[in-house]
């Protein structure tokens, strides 16, 4: 994954330390790595909850399209001033999601 950022033309301060720049993508990040992502209204989400089976439930339907929508929306409530974003699913297949003005 690749975020984008864009911030204000830079004066003589530093806007945000990179340091600052990872925590806040990580904080994101950490909920859906290494995890099974699955829609909720997906049949096995049922099975899975009454296994007791460790899953992150989403409300939509998994795919790199939707999951790239959410995670950029996710980066942008940190505060971040993210401009684009790039998911890919292997080394030959990414989606970018940049929103429409």
């Amino acid at each position: 994954m690749k975020v984008h950022l864009e911030f204000p033309k830079w004066k003589k301060d530093v806007s945000i330390l990179f340091q600052e720049i990872d925590k806040k993508c990580e904080n994101v990040l950490k909920l859906y790595d290494h995890f099974l992502l699955l829609y909720i209204s997906d049949p096995l989400a049922s099975v899975l909850y009454d296994a007791d089976e460790p899953f992150h439930p989403l409300p939509f339907e998994t795919s790199a399209e939707n999951m790239a929508k959410h995670l950029y929306d996710q980066i942008e409530e940190t505060g971040l001033p993210i401009s684009r974003l790039e998911l890919a699913e292997t080394e030959s297949s990414n989606i970018i999601y940049e929103p429409t003005n």
